[in-house]
């Protein structure tokens, strides 16, 4: 775990740089424009779809958030991503979309690698302690919520947004939808294509 910094996150952007278009493939851009979770395809039943189960996410994500700002002006939230470019812009999205909803002045950022066993690593965090946890980039999020050594309370602020291919069973999928769990992957979303081009600073 990187320790945690209370008023500049452990994002150096400067480290990556993306590739100028003239350098990329057509083939490579007709591959991110089918990615797309608006991208127009023939089948618009498909895309209607599609569309929906995005917007529906993004508004239950907007509203755990709000409330977490409801009566707190400065909640004490906790980012934790994955150690790669992927994690770290989507830890920065994250940051900046927060300031939409009031103060980022009690945000901390962990960046973890993408170990099996990194949750225990967060587990040794105060969990109980944060507004809100979200995990960003990291496969082994999604499967939090359906263990037993979290509370409920912990569960309800679990904020996981995630582009691998999920391995949750259709049954732990229905429960995350029965009970208005924070999870935001390729499978909820609608989203049929390859996980690399759907990256999850996309989502």
């Amino acid at each position: 775990c990187a320790k945690e910094s209370p008023s500049t996150p452990p994002l150096l952007l400067n480290r990556f740089t993306l590739a100028p278009q003239n350098r990329l493939s057509a083939k490579v851009f007709s591959e991110i424009q089918k990615a797309s979770l608006f991208s127009v395809i023939k089948n618009k039943g498909t895309n209607i779809t599609r569309k929906q189960n995005f917007i529906r996410r993004r508004d239950q994500l907007r509203q755990s958030i709000q409330e977490a700002y409801t009566g707190n002006p400065s909640p004490r939230i906790l980012i934790a991503y994955h150690d790669d470019a992927d994690g770290v812009m989507s830890a920065k999205i994250t940051q900046t979309a927060l300031k939409n909803f009031g103060s980022v002045q009690n945000i901390e950022f962990r960046s973890f690698p993408a170990f099996k066993d990194t949750d225990k690593k967060l587990k040794e965090l105060p969990l109980e302690d944060y507004d809100r946890i979200f995990i960003l980039d990291s496969f082994w999020a999604q499967k939090l919520f359906f263990q037993n050594d979290l509370t409920e309370n912990i569960k309800k602020k679990l904020i996981v947004i995630d582009h691998h291919p999920s391995d949750l069973t259709a049954e732990e999928l229905e429960e995350t939808e029965r009970k208005n769990l924070n999870l935001i992957n390729l499978t909820n979303t609608g989203y049929r294509g390859e996980s690399k081009h759907m990256p999850a600073s996309a989502l």
